[in-house]
This record gives C-alpha cells, sequence and structure tokens, in this order.
C-alpha cells in the first residue's frame, strides 16, 4: 500500500482523459505511418461536421477568423521576400548618373560593349548564369498522331456531316 502512494506521490494530479488520448495518439502517429493520415482525415472530418451546425453568426465571426489569419499570413510571406538589396549608392539617381558616365564611355557597338560588360563581370568575380532556352520535345504518341494527321491516303469529313473516315486502298476508297 505504501509502495503505490509513493507511486503517486511525484504526481500532483491524474491525467484527464483527453491528455491520456492525446498521448496514445502520439505514440500511434509514431509507430504507424498511416495512423498520421486517418487522423488527419479525422480531424478533417471533425472541422467540416462543426462548420455545417454553424449558426449564420457564428459562421461569419469563422470566416472573419479565417480572412484575417489569411491576410496575416500574407504579410508575412510579403515580409520574408523583401530582401534588403544593399548597392554602393545612396540614391537610385546617383546610380542612374553613374550607369550614364559608363553608357558614355562604352563603345557604340553592341557585341563590342555585351563582351566588355561581360568581362568586367568576370574580372568581378560575379555569376553570370547563361540564358538556356527550353528544348520543345513532342513525345512519341503525339508524334505518330500527328504522322497519322498528315498521311495523305486517310480524309476526313468535316465536322458535323458524316462522322466516317474514308481511307484509300488500293486505289479504291473505303469508308469506315
Amino acid at each position: 500500500m505504501a509502495d503505490k502512494e509513493s507511486k503517486h506521490a511525484g504526481t500532483s494530479k491524474k491525467s484527464t482523459s483527453a491528455e491520456r488520448m492525446r498521448r496514445y495518439r502520439l505514440k500511434k502517429k509514431e509507430e504507424d505511418p498511416e495512423y498520421g493520415q486517418k487522423e488527419s482525415q479525422r480531424i478533417a472530418s471533425l472541422i467540416k461536421h462543426k462548420r455545417e451546425n454553424l449558426t449564420g453568426m457564428e459562421k461569419r465571426e469563422l470566416n472573419k477568423k479565417n480572412r484575417d489569419a489569411v491576410a496575416k499570413l500574407r504579410a508575412k510571406k510579403k515580409e520574408e521576400n523583401k530582401t534588403a538589396t544593399s548597392t554602393g549608392f545612396k540614391s537610385p539617381q546617383s546610380f542612374g548618373k553613374a550607369k550614364k558616365r559608363l553608357q558614355d564611355i562604352l563603345p557604340h557597338s553592341p557585341t563590342k560593349r555585351k563582351q566588355l560588360i561581360h568581362g568586367l563581370v568576370q574580372s568581378e568575380c560575379l555569376n553570370l548564369k547563361s540564358k538556356t532556352e527550353a528544348v520543345l520535345k513532342e513525345p512519341d504518341d503525339t508524334k505518330t498522331a500527328l504522322q497519322n494527321f498528315f498521311r495523305e491516303d486517310i480524309s476526313y469529313t468535316a465536322l458535323g456531316m458524316n462522322d466516317e473516315l474514308t481511307v484509300w486502298e488500293d486505289g479504291k476508297k473505303k469508308r469506315l
């Protein structure tokens, strides 16, 4: 009897059933990977059922909370995407002035100008990404369909006329 009392002496109160279920679900999620999917489906169905039974005022409040949460998330993402661009110029005007001076000094030939700028960038050890163009490659089944479409021995009637296919075999028309 003394052992049982000393066992519970360290804990101030018993855990509630909700806490026990929470621990059970965490343990199951760690053990079984499919349990996590089932649990997320269970929670989604609970939320859906709860939303169906809301009154008009409660729905408006929930929608307002959702709108506020979305706006807050978008503002947070916008702040994360902002990067402090540090330039050596204090104002855009001074940058434009320096750029204009440089353009006046560079040769007028576009190829020479491009070559000089490329050389400057390489000498400053900056990485220039070369432009790579995407090569459009058609799948094999599309190629065969196109080849069949342009065959001269097969002709199709106009839309809405007759849905039949005319094929030339041995110099004679055959309708399919």
